[in-house]
């Protein structure tokens, strides 16, 4: 099984380093780990932080213009279709995930087939806060709705786990790649929102994945310097 993850990211010098030294560091290394660099000035992106860190499995492109976070995954599962990966992961360059973590996306797709829409998202996870001083707060937490579910969606059962731990065999890539560009989703500008959509709207239920563990931490924005940068 050919495993990608993949990391939209604008601004984030230090935390995308940090990202490539998680996946590097993981049991199971995914094959390829595709960067797309987004935002005015990306193609002067000071690569300073990460140069010692590529190599053949690192994919870099770069998006000089500005895209919403929707646009930017969908181009991203485009790319990474095209070089045959049969698993996609969702991996934030703010986040914290543990050295395990792909091995134990991996192992909730045991017994799935080839041709079997699959998708997941974890709920244990840990809420990470940073003082001024860069001292970190942790609380374990679940994560049992997605973000901006209408009162609707709510009232007809939809959940989904964390937003950055979406994790998708290759059919579902493939669905998301055919309906991403359709009129009625124009106006999402968020990933997680635009996979969710897709999926409810094509009877695909999101796997809700409990772990004995979090092996997954969410860095609160507020407490990043991503914090400006709304679409990053």
């Amino acid at each position: 099984m050919k495993i990608a993850c993949y990391t939209p990211n604008r601004d984030r010098h230090w935390f995308l380093r940090n990202c490539v030294l998680q996946m590097k560091a993981q049991s199971r290394r995914p094959d390829l780990h595709y960067i797309l660099l987004n935002g005015a000035g990306s193609e002067n992106y000071d690569l300073r932080t990460i140069r010692d860190l590529l190599d053949e499995k690192i994919i870099l492109n770069v998006f000089p213009q500005n895209y919403n976070t929707a646009q930017l995954g969908a181009f991203c599962i485009k790319a990474l279709l095209e070089k045959n990966v049969d698993l996609f992961i969702k991996v934030d360059s703010d986040d914290m995930y543990y050295s395990y973590y792909v091995e134990t996306a991996l192992n909730c797709f045991e017994g799935v087939t080839e041709t079997q829409g699959y998708c997941t998202n974890l709920i244990e996870q840990l809420w990470v806060e940073m003082d001024a001083g860069g001292n970190a707060c942790i609380q374990e937490m679940n994560f049992h709705e997605g973000l901006g579910l209408s009162q609707y969606d709510k009232e007809r059962g939809v959940k989904m786990g964390a937003p950055p731990t979406f994790v998708f065999n290759r059919p579902i890539a493939e669905l998301i790649d055919a309906k991403a560009g359709e009129a009625r989703y124009s106006e999402i500008i968020y990933d997680d929102i635009l996979f969710r959509e897709i999926l409810i709207d094509n009877g695909v239920v999101i796997q809700q994945v409990r772990t004995a563990e979090p092996v997954f931490g969410y860095l609160k924005h507020s407490s990043n310097s991503s914090a400006s940068h709304d679409n990053a």
